[in-house]
């Protein structure tokens, strides 16, 4: 369950240091530089690429296997 939730100006908020967060704490703020901004994509992009490619993988194995 989602709640939207209102912040006021220069309101200091604690962001989850995961690479999604970061992300999206890069896009959404406007005091982050393009190096950082770039790097943060970066990473998420790395991120859910292995997370696809290991779920690819363990699928493949789990059709391939008869002992289940």
């Amino acid at each position: 369950m989602c709640f939207e939730l209102d912040y006021l100006e220069d309101e200091e908020v604690d962001i989850a240091f995961d690479v999604y967060n970061m992300t999206i704490a890069a896009n959404m703020t406007k005091t982050c530089s393009p190096v950082s901004l770039n790097l943060s994509l970066k990473f998420c992009i790395m991120v859910f690429l292995t997370q696809t490619t290991l779920a690819y993988f363990y699928s493949k194995d789990f059709l391939l296997s008869s002992n289940f």
